[in-house]
């Protein structure tokens, strides 16, 4: 829990917080900028927010840049940390003395916070603490959407903090997670339709295929038995050395294409050397009279030579080519002689055999289609199914956190009122929520909802603390305000409140805010030691 925060800029000294209910008390004249508001921006300062460094500049300017140095106590053992108006964004780790001793950043501060009070893994200790930090004049004041942290956040959003508040979001998450994951299969297989790699059909086509591949199995089935009927051994025909062997005569019949071609276009582009160009040199010279003629018979020369050498190596690259297509085209002898030994067959046989592989390959590829089409909607109904229950869990999950928050306000309502007044009540919804109390929905009414809306949140989670400025609680009437302060007494957790006008409350009420008061304020003694407004 929060300990003690000391400053060496507080003119008033806190006293240490405790358990339960700590007060920030003002005069009874309800003198303004006395720093009621501005303690309760530090409490939340320590525990990782920035609003007080954004929405009291003012404060911080005429102050003048500062440490607040603050304690945390758990398990009895006291840890001190510093953190500056000038450099927010790191935490100094400290001794007793407030000496420092590391430095840390906000992010890894905010980590051991979460750890100390055991905040479930997928909640922000910002975002849940914040959250329930209301004080003037931070935007999370709104009576009509008390869960938002900020007006401008959707009611998803602030729908989505509350369940991970109560830890009810973790069954959700994972089914979001599935719908991710299928999602991405989905889009994989659409990519790969939409290049050809696998098969695209329609419905239509799917159940003409069904069809076709019925008729075309008995087809393959005909065929087979005329096969057999021929004494073909269908085995033998299908054996592991068949289907090497008329791979490897695909292969050398490739080949054979392939050094065909090369030698066409060797002789369709050789260039003849039979015929040399003969230079007119006589020409050249009555042109140009003082050019070296000798020096232009040597580049002849040389190219002649160039072109006897590109022939010979043509000449030799060509019979390279016919030697390999000899080999080649003796190689596939080979593999013909021996495929005709292994089938012996005739050619009514040779024919039965051709037209069975032909229907098998396509009665493949109409399986292909299918069976694309198929994981298709396999994937469509895993998607649907999983959306589904991820719904149903989402309304469980809505129902369940509802539902039992609505128990606890109606518990807090009644001690309050004895059950004289309406209790309010939440309605959650995946993207909207609603919290009022029917017609009962006065302006006190609506802060003292709000007020309970938090510490129910408070009792049923591992929400630290909660912080309520007086602009909410001197809207409420006296009569509740003096039960609401038996419930914040009450409470195990910390509870920072601030407030003035003290003794126009019950003598209940009284009693309650003195016995647990850290800091009384004043016009006189105004929070901070200097000459200001605040």
């Amino acid at each position: 829990m929060l300990h003690k925060i000391t400053c060496d800029k507080f003119k008033v000294k806190p006293f240490e917080f405790k358990e339960g209910l700590n007060c920030v008390l003002g005069d009874d004249i309800g003198s303004n900028s006395i720093g009621k508001s501005t303690f309760l921006m530090i409490i939340d300062f320590v525990f990782g927010g920035n609003d007080y460094i954004t929405l009291d500049k003012e404060i911080i300017s005429i102050v003048g840049p500062h440490y607040i140095n603050f304690e945390f106590k758990f398990s009895e053992k006291i840890f001190y940390f510093k953190r500056s108006t000038e450099n927010p964004n790191i935490v100094e780790i400290c001794d007793n003395n407030y000496q420092t001793i590391e430095k840390q950043s906000l992010d890894e501060y905010l980590v051991f916070l979460k750890n100390m009070y055991n905040i479930a893994n997928d909640v922000s200790v910002r975002n849940s603490i914040g959250r329930y930090s209301r004080i003037f004049p931070k935007d999370n004041l709104d009576l009509n959407k008390p869960l938002n942290i900020v007006k401008k956040e959707s009611d998803k959003s602030a729908v989505l903090a509350l369940l991970k508040l109560f830890n009810s979001y973790n069954k959700i998450a994972n089914l979001l997670l599935e719908l991710k994951n299928i999602e991405e299969k989905r889009k994989s297989l659409k990519k790969a339709q939409k290049y050809s790699f696998i098969p695209n059909i329609t419905e239509k086509k799917y159940n003409i295929n069904i069809k076709m591949i019925q008729n075309i199995q008995n087809e393959i089935n005909e065929v087979r038995e005329t096969i057999i009927q021929q004494s073909v051994n269908i085995e033998t025909l299908m054996s592991s050395e068949m289907l090497f062997l008329r791979k490897k005569k695909n292969y050398y019949m490739s080949n054979i294409n392939y050094i065909k071609s090369k030698i066409d276009n060797i002789i369709q582009n050789n260039i003849s050397t039979n015929k040399t160009n003969l230079v007119e040199y006589d020409k050249i010279l009555k042109f140009f009279p003082t050019i070296n003629i000798e020096e232009i018979k040597k580049i002849d020369n040389f190219h002649f030579e160039i072109s006897k050498i590109i022939k010979s190596e043509i000449k030799l690259y060509k019979e390279e080519l016919l030697n390999e297509l000899e080999y080649n085209q003796n190689c596939l002898l080979k593999i013909n002689n021996r495929i005709a030994t292994i089938t012996n067959a005739n050619q009514d046989t040779q024919y039965a055999l051709e037209r069975f592989t032909s229907l098998s390959q396509k009665l493949d590829n109409i399986k292909k289609e299918n069976e694309s089409y198929e994981n298709f909607k396999s994937i469509e109904k895993e998607f649907n199914e999983t959306h589904k229950k991820f719904i149903e869990e989402q309304l469980k999950q809505l129902i369940d956190v509802q539902d039992t928050i609505n128990t606890s306000l109606n518990s807090l309502n009644n001690y309050i009122y004895n059950g004289a007044r309406v209790t309010p009540k939440l309605e959650l919804e995946e993207k909207r929520y609603n919290y009022n109390s029917l017609n009962d929905n006065g302006t006190g009414i609506k802060y003292k909802n709000l007020v309970i809306l938090d510490m129910a949140i408070l009792n049923l989670t591992t929400l630290p603390c909660v912080i309520h400025d007086s602009v909410l609680l001197k809207q409420i009437e006296d009569t509740a305000m003096e039960k609401i302060t038996e419930i914040y007494d009450k409470s195990n957790k910390q509870i920072f409140i601030a407030l003035d006008k003290v003794h126009t409350y019950t003598k209940s009420t009284q009693k309650i805010l003195f016995e647990n008061v850290i800091l009384n304020l004043s016009k006189e003694n105004k929070l901070f030691n200097v000459s200001t407004n605040i």
